[in-house]
Parts: structure tokens; C-alpha cells; sequence
């Protein structure tokens, strides 16, 4: 607000010095000063001499004379006209060309023109025409609060460089008579110097934010343009791989294509590829290869003359062997990733390619070489690289290796589909019914990540063919019916094959196979009368688990047909059904594996069906629908059981045999749910090779026996039984003070007790093993004190919530099932003097 005392008619614009003073007068003043008597529509004796553009100059006047007229005749009149008029004056009324022109003009030109225009007009003025300190007070408060407007809009547009518009001045005008901007200076800094500073200030922080504009803007752009750039060279790469122009090749790689392709080796277009394995393969030969072995002559480019020449010579056709030869080992190294596997065993070095092999032994001392190895003709017989991480595919150039005896390339990464054989022609071109591998005898490539179908063309090529390993891949379709007759290892498991079995039984060597493996598939089929047939009597492994077969009682005739047969596994078949034999046609058998698990065999079984089989390790009738009482005679007839799983069977209620204690070598035993009740024998407390003991879900009583001698034991189910705690431990611990890694115990209303002592066992266990074993206590917490239980269970699915059937099904320390024969090759077929 501005002072009373330091307000006089001398200075009718001063404004407070604590608020902004206007900058300069405009140019615009400065041409009306000096055209005062000129101005159209201007009085230069009353309104100061101050001109504006003709096209706002009318106005403008009529504005300044109403107020000095009224001021003049009646103050309140005045203050009226001023209110009413003078408010209605502000930036709008203002010509916005006037910032633009006065940009041209400095400060001292604007001095100049507010002393001209203050001269002419002092005079003119009177003290009678003055106005009143109110009305001076409004006048200034107006100019002030537009001024700072005028100042906020300069401070946002560029800080300084345009002056203020002349209508500010304008109004002061014909209000004074002294010099008119005299009072606009509080001091040599006061104005100018001050407001320069902000101005500056101002600038500053413009400028710098205008530079993160400019920065951000730089950053966006050049993140557009690696974006785009990065997509068009996607984009380019896509469309040259499209439209790709053929591999260069050199001379002598276009001579050793011409004569790969003319020999049917490899098609011509798979060396227009600088990515394939056949143009890797003859660039290194070509390039690489220290051997620089001779291209041999093209069939198209072998004249008369030349064909005679190599007819006489004998040593062309072995030069051609051995470039093909080379190169087909080449083609195999680059076609499976070679660069990537574990051990090169000196493949792709300047040593013969008979040599690209490292010897070791097997677990019976004998010799043999890992890699490629060849007989005593220098022709490759054998390529073994199992667990050496091969990957990519198998390249159909194999089948052209016709001396090969053995290819196992087992438990790698190798993708892809089992490559067709190549088509055979006769000289006349015709095509022929030639056999490529008719040495191949075993051809294993089990767990890999193979897919597609299995080739017929195959085992059309391989009639000695004696091992067909293509376990754990992911093969779907049916099985051939073009097997070979000299076949003695199918394994097909673990894949997705379907169709029914009756299809190839026509086809199916029964002569000669030994070890059938077609488990974990999704095949079909009633195997009543599969592989029955009394002329069959070499089967010696049989793997049917897993499928979908059916059959409408229990195929003995695996049985009385295969007296050398050592597995049998018929397990997870839905659709077998019927009751097992009362008695079996032979008086001892070789059997060593048995099970029928989770099927839906029933009725009760006679104790002749155990006698012939005495040589049993392994029993599992687990969860069919088996009635009458429990066999007594297992544990006289099946002495050497390491493995009895009896469980969920609505066996006739009644103890746990007391034969059974003859069955001291057995590791697992598994009577749940089996309607057992009375007490739990002491004399498996006496079995110290046991691991898994499973009474759990019966009616059993009494206590816990004795298990000190038992110090193998891991799992302990006696869940939901009737069991009682004894007089110093409700479990007592093995020999070695220990306890089993798993323990249920729940479902026992009447036991009663702490288990601290297991839980301080727990400990000591987490403490010195490093490994991660899963330890399990479940107790009724009601009854029983336990600190490091880790469920509380009131029902018959504790397990369940445990995901305890996953460590039934899953976990390999659960269950040591029989570990059937890993077939494996005759080291002394690779390496025989002979080469036979």
C-alpha cells in the first residue's frame, strides 16, 4: 500500500517501493511526444501529449479527458468515472504490437522521450484539475497491480527483452505535471538494477529448463531411432533370409557339392545353406582339413576316357570311400552340435578319421573306444558318444556309412525325427530295393528329445538289426509291423505311442526277442494271447506297466510259455481283470520280478500260485480287489523277498502271518489297509535290512516292538491303529540311537506320551547331513507331546496333505524297485581282430 505522507500532487504515479516499479515508457510514447500537435484526436494541452496507434487512439483519449473533466468538476463524480472506466483500462486494451515494436528500442531512448513528452506538457496543467488523494490512491494501485502483471508475463516470455506497453503510462498521464517517470527511480538500482537481476535470474531457470527439455527430447529421439534401427535390421534379416542368395562356395567346395550330390549323398540344395551341417562340412574339408584330400570326379563330369581310367584303377574307388567317408563323418559332428559337446574325442583333426576316438574300459576291465572306430579296413563300424551333450538332429547321411555295426548316442539332447533312409537306385536310375545298414545290429538313441513317428524305411534297412533302443523320447504313432526277425531288445517305453498290440503280433519277432520294454505309453490291446506261443522261450524281461491293455484273466502263459522270463511288470492296466491262477504248469520258474499293482484282479489266491516261485525278489499285488485270507505260504515259498507290497486288499481280517519271519532279507514290506489286526510281531524287529515298514490303516494293538537291530530303517507308518506306548519310549530307536527319516504315528487315540526325544534326534540329523532329505513326524497333538511335529492330524488323509503320496510314487528312497537290465553292447564287437 502506498504511505499518505510521501503521496503529492507532484507524484501522482508513485508507487510503494516494496512492489516492482514499471520498467520503461514505450516506444509508442516516444512517437507520440514527438508528434504531440500532430495526434489524431489527441489534445496536447490536456492529456500530456501521450499518442497512441489511430486504431486505438480514440478511445483511449475519450478515457483520459473523462477523467480529467470529471476529477475537475465533482471528486465523487470523478471517483465514479474512474471506477466505472479507469478499471475497464487493462492489458486487453493494450495494442499487442506494442511488445513486438518496442523490443527495438533501449532505455535510453525511452528516457529521452519521458523528458520531451514531461516538458510539453507541465504546463498545461493546473492545481484546480488535480485529483483528489483518493482517486490518486485507485490510479496508482491500478497502474501497480497491471504492472506487476506485465512484469509476470515478460518473466514467463523471455525475461527482459520487451518493454511494457505504453497504455500504463498512458493512463498516468493527465494526472501529473511534473515530470512524469521522475518518481519511477528509488535510487540508481532501485528499478533498473533490481528487476535486471531477476530478469536474469528468471532466464537462468528457463535456460535450464529449456536444457532438460532439449535433453529429454535428444533421449526420446535417439531411443526411437535405435529402436527402429534394430527392427529394420530384424526386418532386413528376415527378408534376406527369405529371399537368401545361395552360399558361396569356392571352386573346389563346388567341385566336392557336384560330386556328393551326383553320388546321391547329400542334395545339392543343402550346400546352398552356409548354416547346414553339409556346407560346414565341406568348407572345413576344403578349407580346413590338413589331410586336403582329392575331390574325386563328378559322375556328370566323368568323361569316357576318365571312367576307363578309374575302372583300371583301383585306388580311385577307395579315394572316393574315403572322401565320402571323411565327410560323412564331418556332416555327423557339425549336424549334432559339435563345438558344444563335452569331449571333442578328437573329432575334426588332421588324424585319420578311424582315429577320432579315446579309449577307456568297461566295468569288467574290457577296452573299448568312445567316439568313431573302424575295422581292419579303415571302414567306420561303430560311432558311441553317449552323455557327451550332442544336440541338433541326426543327419540322414548316416544311412551312406553301410559298414556300420553299433550307433549309440544315448542320454543326450539330439531333436528332431529319426531321418527316413534315403531312396537306392539301380545304374539305369531306377529306384531299387537296396538295404543301406545291412551290417547295424544296434541302434540305440534312447533318451534324447527325438519326436515324429518311427520310420519305417528304418528297420526296412536293417535286417540284422538285434537292439532297438528308442526309450524315453517323445515318438508318437503306432509301432511298424516290418520288425526284424533277429531282434532281441525292443524298447520303446517312455514315449507317446498308441494303436493296438494285436497288429504287430503277426510281425513280432517271438523267436528271438529277450527284452521287451513298452511301458509308459498309451498302447491297447487284450494280452490273452499275446506272445502266446510255446515256441517263444527266450523272453527274459517284460515291461507291459502303464498302458491301456486289457485282459480277461491273468496271462500265465508269460509264465509257463517263458521259463527263462525274469520280469514281469503288468502294473497300472485299468482293464485287467479276472482272478489270478489257482496253480501254475511248471515246477520252478526264473522269476525274480512280479507285479500286478493298481489293477483290478480279484478273488482269493491259491498257495500253489507261489510255489514255483521261489526265486521271487520282488512282490506287488498292491491295490486290486484280492480277497480270502493272507497267504501263510509266501513266507516258506518266497523265502528271498526283498520286496511285499500287500496293501489295499480286502484281505480277510486276521494277524500278520507268523510265517513271515522266514522273510528276513526283505527291505520293504507294505500291509496297509489289509484288515491286519492283533500285535505287531516282534520278529520284524529282528529284520535289520529293512527300510520301509507300512502297517499303517489296519487294527493292529499293542506297542511299538523292539527295532534296535532294524538301524537301516526310514519310514515307519503305523497311522490310525490302536497302538499303545511302551514303559520307556512310545518309538524306540534303532541300534544306533537313531530314528527313521519318516514317522506317522497318528490316528492312535490310545498313545500317549512325549516324543521329544525324536525331535532331538531331527536335529541331529539336520545338523550332519548336508543333503536334503525330507523328515516327516505326524502325531495326534492331543495325546502326544511333540515340539517338532510338523502336522497335527485328526484324519485318515494326513499323508495327503504332506503330498506323501508323492514321495510314495516318486521319491527312489521310497521304493527300490527292480532295476532292470541297462542293455548295453559286447566291447569285443568293436574292437574284434577279426572285424566280424
Amino acid at each position: 500500500m502506498l504511505a499518505n505522507d510521501r503521496f503529492n500532487w507532484e507524484t501522482p504515479n508513485v508507487i510503494d517501493p516494496g512492489e516492482k516499479p514499471p520498467m520503461r515508457p514505450s516506444r509508442i510514447e516516444q512517437e507520440a511526444s514527438a508528434n504531440a500537435d500532430s495526434s489524431d484526436g489527441y489534445n496536447s494541452g490536456s492529456n500530456g501529449g501521450i499518442g497512441y496507434k489511430p486504431r486505438m487512439s480514440s478511445v483511449m483519449s475519450s478515457n483520459r479527458q473523462k477523467i480529467a473533466l470529471d476529477v475537475g468538476d465533482d471528486g465523487a463524480e470523478g471517483r465514479h468515472q474512474w471506477d466505472r472506466q479507469g478499471s475497464s483500462m487493462s492489458l486487453s486494451d493494450v495494442d499487442d504490437d506494442a511488445d513486438e515494436e518496442d523490443a527495438e528500442y533501449g532505455m535510453q531512448a525511452a528516457r529521452t522521450a519521458s523528458i520531451n513528452s514531461s516538458g510539453s506538457n507541465s504546463s498545461n496543467h493546473t492545481h484546480d484539475q488535480l485529483p483528489s488523494v483518493e482517486q490518486a490512491r485507485l490510479f496508482a494501485a491500478t497502474i501497480l497491480q497491471e504492472s506487476d502483471f506485465r512484469d509476470s508475463k515478460r518473466h514467463l516470455f523471455g525475461g527482459g527483452n520487451k518493454k511494457r506497453s505504453s497504455g500504463l503510462y498512458a493512463e498516468s498521464a493527465p494526472l501529473a505535471s511534473t515530470p512524469k517517470f521522475r518518481t519511477v527511480n528509488f535510487g540508481d538500482d532501485r528499478s533498473r538494477g533490481f528487476n535486471s537481476a531477476a530478469i536474469l535470474e528468471s532466464g537462468k531457470k528457463v535456460g535450464r529448463k529449456l536444457l532438460w527439455v532439449i535433453l529429454f527430447l535428444v533421449l526420446l529421439v535417439g531411443t526411437f531411432s535405435a529402436v527402429s534401427y534394430v527392427a529394420k535390421r530384424i526386418k532386413s534379416g528376415r527378408d534376406n533370409r527369405s529371399s537368401k542368395s545361395k552360399a558361396p562356395l569356392t571352386p573346389r567346395m563346388e567341385a566336392m557339392a557336384n560330386f556328393l550330390s551326383s553320388a546321391s549323398i547329400s542334395q545339392r540344395s543343402s550346400f546352398d545353406d552356409a548354416d547346414s551341417a553339409q556346407y560346414k562340412a565341406i568348407d572345413w574339408l576344403s578349407n580346413e582339413d590338413l589331410e586336403q584330400l582329392q575331390v574325386p570326379i563328378s559322375v556328370t563330369d566323368k568323361s569316357a576316357s576318365a571312367t576307363e581310367a578309374i575302372t583300371a584303377d583301383p585306388s580311385s574307388t577307395e579315394s572316393e570311400e574315403r572322401f565320402i567317408q571323411r565327410y560323412l563323418a564331418a556332416v555327423f559332428y557339425y549336424a549334432t552340435n559339435g563345438d558344444q559337446w563335452t569331449n571333442s574325442y578328437n573329432f575334426m583333426t588332421e588324424n585319420h578319421e578311424c582315429n577320432w576316438f579315446e579309449t577307456t574300459t568297461d566295468e569288467n576291465g574290457q577296452p573299448y573306444g568312445v567316439g568313431i572306430t573302424c575295422n581292419r579296413d579303415l571302414q567306420v563300424e561303430s560311432i558311441l558318444l553317449p552323455s557327451n551333450n550332442l544336440a541338433g538332429t541326426l543327419p540322414s547321411e548316416l544311412y551312406r556309412l553301410t559298414n556300420l555295426k553299433m550307433i549309440s548316442v544315448k542320454h543326450n539332447s539330439i531333436s528332431g525325427k529319426i531321418p527316413d533312409a534315403p531312396k537306392t537306385y539301380d545304374e539305369d536310375g531306377s529306384e531299387d530295393a537296396g538295404v543301406l545298414w545291412d551290417n547295424l545290429e544296434y541302434f540305440d538313441v534312447k533318451y534324447n528329445l527325438l519326436t515324429g513317428t518311427i520310420p519305417s524305411s528304418l528297420l526296412d534297412h536293417t535286417p540284422r538289426l538285434q537292439v532297438l533302443g528308442l526309450s524315453s523320447n517323445q515318438l508318437q504313432g503306432t509301432i511298424p509291423d516290418m520288425l526284424s526277425s533277429s531282434l532281441k531288445t525292443l524298447a520303446l517305453d517312455n514315449n507317446l505311442l498308441d494303436g493296438d498290440i494285436a497288429n504287430i503280433k503277426d510281425s513280432f519277432p517271438s523267436a528271438t526277442i529277450e527284452y521287451l520294454y513298452l511301458n509308459h505309453n498309451m498302447l491297447q490291446g487284450n494280452l490273452d494271447e499275446f506272445l502266446n506261443s510255446e515256441d517263444v522261450s527266450n523272453l527274459i524281461e517284460l515291461d507291459l506297466s502303464f498302458n491301456e491293455f486289457s485282459s480277461d484273466y491273468f496271462p500265465k502263459h508269460f509264465l509257463e510259455h517263458h521259463p527263462n522270463l525274469r520280469i514281469l511288470d503288468l502294473a497300472n492296466n485299468s482293464g485287467m481283470k479276472g482272478n489270478l491262477p489257482n496253480e501254475l504248469s511248471i515246477t520252478s520258474s526264473e522269476l525274480r520280478f512280479l507285479s500286478v499293482r493298481n489293477n483290478q484282479f480279484d478273488g482269493a489266491i491259491a498257495d500253489e500260485f507261489f510255489t514255483p516261485l521261489g526265486n521271487l525278489k520282488h512282490l506287488d499285488l498292491e491295490n486290486n480287489k484280492i480277497t480270502g485270507p493272507m497267504n501263510p505260504v509266501i513266507g516258506t515259498a518266497c523265502p528271498n523277498l526283498h520286496f511285499l507290497f500287500l496293501g489295499q486288499n480286502d484281505f480277510v481280517r486276521g494277524p500278520i502271518p507268523e510265517k513271515y519271519k522266514h522273510l528276513s532279507k526283505l527291505r520293504e514290506l507294505s500291509m496297509d489297509d489289509t484288515n491286519r489286526n492283533e500285535a505287531i510281531p516282534a520278529f520284524i524287529g529282528t529284520w535289520n535290512e529293512l527300510k520301509l515298514l507300512d502297517l499303517a490303516n489296519n487294527q493292529l494293538t499293542g506297542t511299538i516292538p523292539d527295532m534296535s537291530s532294524i538301524h537301516k530303517i526310514k519310514f515307519l507308518m503305523l497311522q490310525n491303529n490302536d497302538l499303545t506306548a511302551g514303559t520307556s519310549s512310545i518309538i524306540p530307536p534303532n541300534s544306533n540311537g537313531r530314528y527313521p527319516q519318516v514317522i506317522a504315528i497318528h490316528g492312535n487315540p490310545n498313545l500317549q506320551g512325549s516324543v521329544e526325544d525324536v525331535c532331538l534326534d531331527v536335529v541331529t540329523e539336520n545338523d550332519e547331513n548336508d543333503d536334503d532329505e525330507e523328515y516327516q513326524l505326524t502325531t495326534d497333538c492331543t495325546s502326544v507331546q511333540c515340539s517338532c511335529c510338523k502336522s497335527c492330524c485328526s484324519n485318515n488323509n494326513c499323508f495327503d496333505e504332506l503330498n506323501f503320496n508323492n514321495l510314495e510314487h516318486t521319491n527312489t528312497k521310497w521304493e527300490d524297485n527292480f532295476e532292470r537290465s541297462d542293455y548295453s553292447f559286447d566291447p569285443q564287437m568293436i574292437l574284434s581282430d577279426d572285424g566280424n
